[in-house]
């Protein structure tokens, strides 16, 4: 193989893996990269392969897709492979798994999602057919300009998919791979430019020679790099100072972190729901919000958003997004955070009027909405499902939520595991948060052995034990206001609910904070929410079953009028062993706002993908004869496929010489092979050559005297007899002529050439690209002899 071709390979093979990093902020960048490499590796190596080993195109793809099988088999499911390598039915199906679960995780998860074994599957066969794409059209086919489009896709899956897109970096790194890839294919093609000429260099006698005059590519090749990296510039640099649409809104104080924000772009602002909760609060007022009908005989708070980040001053929403694949449909079902336990939770159909004087962005809803139906663009953001309009206040508005409420059981809550790298975010704590605070939550829950009986600690010691004091006279929740309310123990549910979620990610709970309004009052058949029924509170995690709502504002007389602390976590709960509230929802509430079907379970609920086991053939404790049998026949299936160009030879070579019953058709049957031979080593013999001046050739590349160059004269004398003569010659030792032509041709090359020779005949491989792309010849045309 030429040099410009290996190194078009490697310029291909380093394009598709640049584009790759547009894919980083999907997943956990811990190990996926590292198998993207080795996928785009073994991609670049096979057609490299491939072009070596003079496999027709067509066959390509096939070969393409056997190495990438084999390697996701190795990599994802090798326990049920035969020796950890070779796909069987148990690994297939295995992997079957891990793409459905994969499939499912795509919907639950927000970005960026946890490196489970199915989602790092999808990721890595999808670089891996991208990889094969970009070579195939790159080098194959010598258009790497349409390159560019399989490497496009993962830009788009990035785009679509990223809040905030794939990000400058990324797209400058795969501009750089992909004219990187450009220039070294123009640079080849410029070396061939000029005209073969008969020159005489200064200095020397005698005849011309015939060279190549080639055209100098350094200037050239200089100028592309200029205009190349010019274009990247401008392609990173313009948008920035171009005025977009953003369809956005942030939470906390309204100022955005997208660079694009730092220069100006237009961003929808919305009133910040923890500053309107805090007027509401100031004010104490009365004045009606909202009011609302439920199936549940006790409702649950109506929360608005969660606010997920503490930056040492505050705890904000970080930036809500309005992306078409978050609009609220009336059919579309949103899905727990994973982790979840949907069989803890009971359906609830909240039907709510929003009064005029309501400015609110946000959606009220009882933790956690599943279907929402409301006029005007709602979107959801999927890690928190919190419901907002970027462009429109709830003014009026009359909308019908259905919730799945959980109602976790306090032994449940008791016997979490510990988090998994899904929750890892909410267990971030600025590193400059005094040690106070972390060691107060130490000495708070000392006594403590589980994360939920830390965390009723922490309640408890809010409401009872500590002597705090509601009061609405205080600071917010900075890092200086959060130390000056643990001393002077006064505040309000901002207070209250910030000092938990803090201490609680210091003790190892994520938690994060909820804002929205408590149940209100009731009033005949529906429920009145005011001014001074907005709350704040904390949500905590406890895998297995979710977030929980807590409650560490002090209630009733001295507190917020509306404050309950949930049954789950009253102090008493765990030792009398109750299921607060689980029995207390109405068992005809809709699952559905459609059909109105019943229902106490979410209909979300999908099988985790630890629970995914691989398939095992033939019983439980080890492999059945079935299975033996069906591994047996892939191995022998594997084998039969590399050895198929060798097999394929053989049987010609059988099926040549038994129907060769005559010395004309043994003499066409050993120069036909001959021919085959030749063309396997790499010397194939032209359409427009005669049998002599053919045999002339092969035999001047061996000794003039050797036994095999007279073995290919003979052969080429009885081909020429057998077209030309009135009678053939004599084909005795014609066969064993034959033998000693291949055996003397094949001595000089090299190991790795003669082994090529016998897997990958390129006489069998010549006759499948001719029957698949036709009979052309590069040759003039001219009498073929033999068969």
């Amino acid at each position: 193989m030429r040099t410009g071709r290996t190194r078009l390979t490697l310029f291909a093979a380093l394009a598709s893996y640049l584009s790759t990093v547009a894919l980083w902020p999907l997943l956990e960048t811990e190990r996926w990269p590292y198998l993207a490499l080795v996928a785009v590796v073994a991609m670049a190596a096979t057609g490299w392969f491939c072009r070596w080993a003079r496999i027709p195109g067509p066959l390509t793809p096939i070969v393409h897709a056997a190495v990438l099988l084999v390697l996701l088999t190795l990599m994802f499911t090798r326990s049920t492979a035969l020796v950890g390598v070779l796909p069987t039915p148990a690994s297939l199906g295995s992997m079957h798994d891990l793409i459905v679960s994969a499939l499912i995780d795509v919907r639950r998860f927000a970005t960026p999602a946890p490196e489970t074994a199915g989602l790092m599957l999808l990721t890595v066969g999808g670089v891996g057919i991208v990889a094969f794409f970009v070579d195939f059209i790159a080098v194959r086919l010598r258009r790497p300009g349409g390159a560019g489009l399989p490497m496009l896709a993962l830009f788009s899956v990035a785009a679509g998919v990223l809040r905030d897109g794939p990000g400058w970096l990324a797209f400058l790194l795969g501009a750089a791979g992909f004219l990187a890839l450009l220039l070294s294919d123009n640079r080849e093609r410029l070396r061939q430019w000029g005209r073969p000429v008969l020159v005489r260099r200064p200095g020397e006698r005698g005849p011309r020679r015939l060279v190549r005059q080639t055209t100098d590519t350094a200037t050239v090749a200089s100028l592309g790099r200029r205009i190349g990296v010019a274009a990247v510039l401008v392609a990173v640099v313009v948008p920035a100072f171009v005025p977009l649409a953003d369809r956005s809104f942030s939470g906390g104080n309204g100022t955005g972190s997208s660079w694009l924000d730092r220069f100006g772009a237009p961003t929808l602002r919305a009133p910040d729901p923890v500053v309107s909760m805090r007027r509401d609060l100031l004010r104490q007022s009365d004045a009606v919000l909202f009011t609302y009908t439920t199936t549940s005989r006790d409702p649950d708070y109506l929360r608005t958003v969660a606010l997920t980040e503490f930056d040492g001053t505050q705890w904000t929403a970080g930036k809500l997004r309005g992306y078409d694949q978050y609009s609220i449909k009336p059919d579309l079902n949103l899905t727990l955070p994973t982790g979840s336990d949907p069989s803890i939770v009971s359906t609830v159909r909240t039907e709510v009027r929003a009064e005029r004087n309501v400015t609110l962005n946000f959606l009220p809803a009882p933790y956690a909405p599943k279907q929402v139906r409301a006029d005007g663009s709602w979107y959801y953001d999927p890690s928190t499902l919190t419901v907002f309009d970027p462009k429109n206040p709830l003014r009026g508005l009359h909308y019908t939520v259905v919730s799945d409420v959980p109602h976790p059981r306090p032994t449940q809550l008791d016997i979490a595991s510990d988090p998994s790298v899904v929750v890892r975010p909410y267990l971030e704590v600025p590193s400059d948060l005094p040690s106070e605070v972390r060691k107060t939550a130490r000495d708070v829950t000392k006594d403590a052995t589980t994360r939920y009986r830390k965390a009723l600690a922490l309640q408890n010691w809010f409401t009872d034990l500590g002597g705090f004091t509601y009061s609405t006279d205080v600071r917010g929740s900075s890092t200086g206001a959060l130390l000056q309310f643990l001393h002077d123990r006064r505040g309000y549910c901002e207070q209250f609910a910030g000092a938990m979620a803090v201490m609680a990610r210091t003790l190892g709970i994520p938690s994060r904070v909820a804002v929205g309004f408590t149940q209100g009052t009731r009033d005949g058949d529906k429920w009145v929410v005011r001014g001074r029924d907005a709350h704040a509170w904390p949500e905590l995690w406890f895998e297995d079953v979710g977030w929980v709502r807590f409650e560490p504002t002090p209630a009733g007389f001295g507190g917020q009028d509306t404050a309950e602390v949930p049954g789950y976590s009253r102090p008493d709960a765990l030792n009398q062993g109750q299921n607060t509230n689980q029995t207390g929802e109405a068992t005809d509430a809709p699952t559905s706002i459609q059909d109105g079907s019943s229902g106490a379970a979410s209909a979300r609920h999908r099988e985790p993908l630890d629970s995914v086991q691989p398939v095992a053939g033939g019983g439980g404790n080890g492999l059945g004869s079935s299975a033996w049998f069906s591994l047996l026949g892939v191995a022998i299936l594997l084998i039969l496929l590399l050895f198929t160009p060798a097999l394929v030879r053989r049987i010609i070579r059988l099926r040549r010489w038994s129907r060769a019953r005559d010395p004309a058709e043994l003499a066409h049957a050993a120069w036909a092979e001959l021919r085959d031979d030749a063309t396997d080593i790499g010397v194939p013999v032209r359409r427009s050559e005669t049998p002599r001046s053919a045999g002339s050739r092969l035999a001047g590349r061996l000794a003039a005297d050797s036994p095999g160059a007279e073995a290919v004269r003979r052969i080429a004398l009885a081909e020429e007899r057998a077209c030309y003569a009135p009678a053939p010659g004599p084909a005795d030792n014609l066969r064993s002529d034959v033998g000693a032509a291949r055996t003397a041709l094949a001595r000089g090359l090299s190991r790795a050439t003669r082994t090529r020779a016998l897997l990958f005949p390129r006489s069998v491989l010549d006759r499948l690209r001719i029957s698949t792309r036709g009979d052309r010849d590069d040759a003039a045309s001219g009498p073929r002899s033999g068969p």
